[in-house]
């Protein structure tokens, strides 16, 4: 989405940071200056780079701002994870050719990093969140299975499937992730802001404790793992760029350490919640979806996949 200097992207989201840290900003301000772009029915609206862009500084704002007009813009933004796969996603951002994941899974990766951080650092609205998310999830899982099993119309219905599934890996890859600091959110490690905030505004937040580098995890970790073997962390990349790139990288996503004996973890899922994530993941692989069916499914999806890349 940004490895390139696309100004669209970074004027809309320096204008929610700034309008964020200005206190006598007004919703009227907001509605002007940052959602002039957003349409009453989003539904209805085409996905396009200006969509996605607001949508990410809606959060962009909430976040900085510590969740100034949460009671209008969170709802405004559940709402959109609901509608997002039904949208015409348009794909008119600025061509990188360096891109290696399609736009709707660097979409639903990014979207859904800001909203599992507002989760985190907005409790009073963590369980509406944490909802929308795992029903989007759900809804989106049982559209690719529901496709799968018309054999009769599934030729027709490939591209949108391709689009499901990388949506899906998106969701992924983003839930339940999030930062320890109230001023240093995940997306501000994806997207680094060229401008420093005042060490004073910094040091009221979070005191005097520096802010923790959030630790990433790459495909190759999952597959250590699955061999039943210890990850090298050291291995994990750490820089900066590295990090900017993170929503473009194969299976890549945030760690959240855990540790038995911290009592002030903001936000952990629930049994139910993880249940259901599980449960809808494992439609995926379950029986109704026959092994022929499935064969067919993830060539076609790497087919398309790698034809997309190669464009």
């Amino acid at each position: 989405m940004r490895d390139i200097d696309d100004f669209v992207f970074k004027n809309i989201q320096y204008s929610a940071i700034c309008l964020a840290k200005i206190e006598r900003t007004t919703l009227t301000d907001l509605r002007r200056l940052l959602l002039n772009g957003l349409s009453d029915d989003l539904e209805s609206q085409p996905l396009n780079h200006n969509v996605r862009s607001t949508l990410i500084g809606v959060g962009n704002f909430l976040l900085y701002s510590h969740g100034k007009f949460a009671n209008e813009l969170v709802p405004l933004l559940i709402s959109a994870l609901g509608v997002v796969p039904q949208m015409k996603w348009i794909d008119d951002g600025l061509v990188n050719k360096s891109d290696m994941i399609p736009i709707q899974e660097q979409f639903a990766f990014c979207f859904n990093t800001v909203l599992s951080d507002l989760a985190a650092h907005l409790p009073e609205y963590r369980d509406a969140i944490v909802s929308a998310q795992i029903d989007a999830l759900a809804c989106a899982v049982a559209s690719i299975v529901e496709i799968l099993e018309d054999q009769e119309n599934i030729g027709q219905s490939k591209p949108h499937v391709l689009k499901l599934t990388c949506y899906v890996l998106g969701l992924l890859r983003s839930l339940g992730r999030y930062s320890s600091s109230s001023t240093k959110p995940l997306i501000s490690y994806v997207f680094p802001v060229d401008f420093d905030f005042p060490s004073q505004e910094l040091a009221e937040n979070d005191g005097n404790e520096s802010v923790e580098t959030p630790r990433i995890n790459l495909d190759d970790e999952w597959t250590t793992w699955l061999d039943d073997k210890i990850p090298d962390t050291n291995k994990v990349a750490t820089t900066v760029l590295q990090r900017g790139k993170l929503y473009n990288t194969y299976g890549a996503s945030y760690v959240c350490s855990y540790n038995k004996t911290d009592t002030t973890s903001l936000f952990t899922m629930t049994t139910k919640e993880l249940e259901s994530i599980f449960d809808t993941v494992q439609q995926l692989l379950g029986k109704k979806c026959t092994l022929a069916t499935r064969q067919s499914f993830y060539r076609c999806i790497y087919g398309l996949l790698y034809q997309t890349i190669s464009l």
